[in-house]
């Protein structure tokens, strides 16, 4: 859609230049930028944050960062769409089992697009949580009654006595369902369905979904938090440990918020973001830990004690923590066989990449395979970005292995995508992903 001053509407992609049809529309993105937050608008999927921008000016132009999604300010909408729209269908589905209906120019043509994706997602990891059941807890209650239900009370007992009642007070652990769980998923429920604009629940939800949804919403109660930050932190007993990626994934779309400035008057910027960097990095750790077998895929992000340190002095302190996206370790020993960095970068030949890759990506492996090699053995390491056609890493892929005469290991390059062959694999996998899980598997072998 055009005003007399522009469209109203600007779509670009992740990672590619935004085309700007007048001095209008770039003074827009111009303010835009000023005033965008991209951590009060991103969905966070991992606990990394870092300081990419959504958008930036370089070399006369403007790009649009990693981040996909739709921002609002000033009448106009920037909407941010995959640049890799097929092989995103296989990493969405590769990492939540979700199958989203793909057709040509979809994303350009449906402004719920993201919330559609949001709302699947949660979806399915509300199944997941669900899968023994809902999220029971035991909860103490004092009963005050003729008979005894539990442990008495011997202090309450006796003031009821005294007060000629005739009644035993006891504290009895009942089950029920877990109160702040429900309150998260109902309002995160609720929620999805405001941003979808109440759309049928039935599009987006299974019947299985929608069943445990509604005895959530009878379990709510009457709890009513300020604000969501106020919710206490929960404890997950090991039955209650398969919803904690549901009830993160919907702290984050609760958390989120619009940011408003005042200059001239109020404006407000509104939006929602995902940040594609997680999504590969899931996708690339989801490959690794099925088609490796007899090892550990540690996400580190997910694990507190799987870091490596730069400089290490006499007394045993530590100093630079060191983590790379995964690590591969042997079970009963620990020992780290292959540190892997997922990067979401494209690697074409340009003015600040003449080899197509960043300088300090290499630097950053080559620390991270010193700090988790030891005497007897040299980590190799693994850098994985998006395969396209025409790009370095496929040349780069070629030419492994690459080894480093200073730590005497090997650097690993693999391109991989989600293009399906016309022949795929018998597991399932398609040609790029067989290739580098392949590698893996055959290093780890030798």
């Amino acid at each position: 859609m055009k005003s007399a001053q522009g469209r109203t509407e600007i779509i670009a992609n992740d990672l590619s230049e935004i085309g700007l049809i007048n001095d209008d529309e770039k003074i827009w993105l111009q303010n835009l930028c000023l005033y965008l937050d991209k951590e009060l608008f991103t969905i966070r999927l991992t606990d990394k944050s870092d300081d990419e921008p959504v958008i930036e000016f370089r070399h006369g132009r403007w790009y649009a960062g990693r981040y996909v999604g739709e921002i609002q300010y000033m009448g106009r909408t920037l909407r941010i769409t995959p640049r890799y729209e097929s092989s995103f269908h296989r990493w969405i589905s590769t990492i939540w089992g979700v199958r989203m209906i793909q057709s040509k120019g979809s994303y350009r043509n449906a402004n719920m697009w993201l919330w559609e994706l949001i709302a699947r997602i949660w979806g399915e990891q509300l199944i997941r949580g669900a899968k023994h059941g809902l999220p029971y807890t035991r909860m103490e209650e004092t009963l005050k009654a003729p008979s005894l239900r539990g442990r008495m009370k011997v202090m309450e007992t006796a003031l009821e006595i005294g007060k000629g009642t005739n009644r035993l007070a006891s504290l009895s652990r009942s089950k029920v369902v877990h109160p702040d769980i429900a309150y998260i998923l109902s309002n995160g429920y609720r929620r999805i369905k405001k941003e979808l604009g109440h759309r049928n629940a039935h599009n987006w939800l299974s019947d299985r979904g929608r069943e445990i949804i509604g005895l959530l919403l009878q379990s709510e109660g009457c709890r009513n938090y300020k604000t969501i930050y106020k919710i206490p932190k929960i404890k997950y007993t090991p039955i209650l440990e398969s919803y904690r990626p549901v009830v993160d994934l919907t702290l984050r779309i609760l958390q989120q918020k619009s940011f408003g400035v005042s200059s001239n008057g109020a404006q407000e910027v509104t939006g929602t973001l995902l940040d594609m960097a997680e999504i590969w990095e899931l996708y690339v750790y989801h490959l690794l830990r099925n088609a490796l077998a007899g090892v550990e895929v540690i996400h580190t992000g997910r694990v507190r004690e799987a870091v490596g340190h730069l400089f290490v002095n006499g007394n045993g302190k530590k100093l630079a923590a060191l983590k790379p996206d995964f690590i591969i370790r042997r079970p009963s020993s620990k020992q780290v066989l292959a540190v892997v960095d997922a990067k979401y970068k494209h690697t074409f030949v340009s003015l600040s990449k003449p080899t197509g890759l960043e300088r300090n990506d290499l630097y950053q492996i080559h620390a991270y395979m010193d700090a988790f090699s030891d005497q007897g053995y040299s980590a190799p390491g693994f850098l994985v970005y998006p395969d396209e056609k025409d790009a370095e890493i496929r040349r780069y892929q070629q030419g492994n292995p690459w080894f480093s005469s200073q730590l005497k290991s090997n650097l690993y390059f693999y391109g991989v995508n989600g293009e399906l062959g016309e022949e795929d694999s018998d597991n399932g996998l398609t040609p790029s992903e067989e290739q580098f899980c392949m590698g893996v598997r055959e290093l780890l072998g030798n």
